[in-house]
Formats: structure tokens, sequence, C-alpha cells
């Protein structure tokens, strides 16, 4: 017969508990690499970016808009009443 379980047991461990052990101490390192990644961040130079001036021309191409898709969206070279189904 199986042994019974008294009140004052405690519970065994298992491998979900081992599971959540290594899941803290994931937790735990990726809290001391980020510690150390926000605290290193006033140490970084940044590299030294190019100023931008702004010429004032606009090429030709940049200021004509897009060509607007036919209605119903059909492609420009299709026929108006598009293909009749097949099959039919």
């Amino acid at each position: 017969m199986a042994k019974r379980k008294r009140d004052g047991d405690a519970p065994k461990s298992d491998v979900y508990v081992g599971l959540l052990a290594l899941a803290l101490l994931a937790q735990i390192v990726a809290a001391v690499f980020l510690f150390l990644d926000y605290n290193n961040l006033g140490n970084v130079k940044l590299p030294s970016m190019p100023k931008f001036t702004w010429s004032g021309e606009v090429p030709a191409a940049a200021s004509a808009p897009a060509a607007a898709p036919a209605a119903g969206g059909a492609p420009a070279g299709a026929p108006a009443g598009g293909a009749a189904p097949a099959g039919n």
C-alpha cells in the first residue's frame, strides 16, 4: 500500500523548482549586465557626425508626386472593364 502524506510533510522539490531557480539566476545576471551597460553610458564618446546643410534645391524627381493608381486599383495598362471571369 502507498505511503500516505502527513499534514506536516514539506513538499519535495522537482525539476520545475530547478527551472525557476535557473530563470531567477538568468534575470539577476541580466540585471547586472544592464547596470554595467547603463553605468558605462556616460563614459562613451559618440562619433562626430557631419553637419547637414540645406542647399535649397529640390531635384525634379523628388518634387513630382508619385503617379496615382487608376480608379479601382487596376494597373495603368489594364482595360477599363477588367478581364472577364474564366469558366462562366
